[in-house]
């Protein structure tokens, strides 16, 4: 008899106080550093995101990256969402895989044949943005940006 008693106040503690895991697409919008990215010329392929905390590999080397977010555009949207990020100071890189095949296209020079962009819409000047001008500070829960690719 205390045993189902025990059983049965440990499923209601458990039930009232854990946390709930799952969460919708709306809630995950809710928290975090969400990146939208609006206006693509097309639906197809992956959009990547690569989050930095230094200016070391921004935006070139993705294995230097903090996190990588992989998001199928939604339509002609995405949101790419990265989650648990401690406060700080950051930069994100972005490119629109058009063709799904998991590299950055580009032309003989080196140039983007897919579209690229970054936090705060930062552009470079005869190469890629610099860390500086793409950086933002991050104080949770929240940071919203819209970002163009092109």
């Amino acid at each position: 008899m205390q045993f189902r008693m025990f059983c049965a106040v440990t499923a209601v503690f458990v039930s009232v106080f854990a946390p709930n895991t799952a969460q919708s697409q709306d809630d995950r919008a809710q928290a975090g550093i969400v990146m939208q990215v609006d206006a693509l010329k097309t639906g197809a392929g992956l959009v990547y995101c690569d989050l930095y905390n230094t200016e070391k590999g921004f935006p070139n080397k993705p294995e230097r990256a903090i996190a990588r977010v992989k998001v199928k555009p939604t339509g002609k949207k995405a949101d790419c969402v990265f989650r648990d990020v401690k406060e700080g100071r950051y930069a994100v890189a972005l490119w629109h895989d058009v063709d799904d095949d998991g590299k950055l296209d580009t032309n003989f020079l080196g140039i983007p044949r897919e579209p690229v962009g970054s936090s705060n819409n930062a552009k470079g000047r005869f190469g890629p943005p610099k860390f500086r001008d793409a950086a933002f500070d991050y104080k949770p829960p929240l940071l919203k940006q819209t970002v163009r690719l092109e």
